[in-house]
């Protein structure tokens, strides 16, 4: 017969479009509020699907490139919430929650110590936005622990033995410090960081532990071209050494 339809085959006909529809309809990502919001606040920085309430004088205060961009006007069609605009940052969500810890909590960065990744975070963002101040404090920690002559790198060393004091200790962080300067042209800690490599064992500067699911390391496109491969009690067994060691930390600075 034609034209005869069923009740089934309905249902299935508008499940199938309503499958369809939604199916067509882009998910909006959810934004959500960071815990940093100041009711007061007069501009909300969004990073990925996060915002941050916070003071225009603030940032204007430390960065140039904020302080310029404070006095630029505003387009009529400036998305905002409640009265601030929204400022879209490219940034990982992480690095603005540190760079913000920084500027708005004052023991902070009076801690001994400070996590690389809080420390990557200030370099990177720091560098990018122009916050001078949280960029040198940062690199200044990554010089401490590894200055620019030996002489002052010999100075860290109690017993033979050196631990970092100024950054948390953990497994592959002088790979990472690597990692770090040679994406920021921090060239001035690479010789002896890459030296201290020296005592972790060959095996780990391949960073290849299969057998405890480890991956760190070197890359072969962060490696040096030359590395010292003695542990740190040899370099330091004569003057000779010491001065072959230095010399032989030819980078790869491109």
């Amino acid at each position: 017969m034609v034209g005869v339809r069923t009740i089934g085959s309905d249902h299935r006909l508008s499940d199938l479009i309503r499958l369809t529809l939604f199916l067509s309809l882009e998910a909006k990502p959810i934004i959500m509020r960071s815990e940093i919001w100041y009711d007061d606040g007069s501009v909300v920085l969004q990073a990925q699907q996060l915002q941050f309430r916070v003071h225009w004088a603030v940032l204007a205060q430390h960065s140039p490139f904020f302080r310029e961009m404070r006095g630029l006007p505003q387009p009529p069609d400036q998305p905002s919430v409640e009265g601030c605009p929204i400022v879209e940052l490219s940034d990982d969500v992480v690095d603005v929650e540190f760079l913000l810890k920084a500027l708005y909590t004052p023991t902070f960065l009076c801690q001994t110590a400070l996590p690389l990744q809080a420390i990557a975070a200030l370099i990177r963002v720091g560098r990018k936005y122009e916050f001078r101040e949280l960029f040198d404090l940062a690199v200044a920690r990554l010089t401490f622990e590894y200055p620019a002559t030996l002489d002052e790198y010999d100075k860290l060393f109690i017993n033979w033995r050196y631990t970092p004091t100024r950054i948390v200790p953990h497994d592959g962080l002088q790979f990472d410090i690597i990692s770090l300067a040679r994406e920021n042209n921090i060239v001035s800690v690479l010789p002896l960081c890459i030296l201290s490599c020296g005592s972790v064992g060959t095996r780990r500067l391949t960073g290849w532990y299969p057998e405890r699911g480890w991956n760190f390391g070197f890359s072969h496109t962060n490696r040096p071209a030359s590395m010292p491969l003695s542990p740190r009690k040899n370099y330091a067994s004569s003057g000779k050494a010491r001065v072959c060691t230095w010399m032989v930390l030819l980078l790869e600075t491109e």
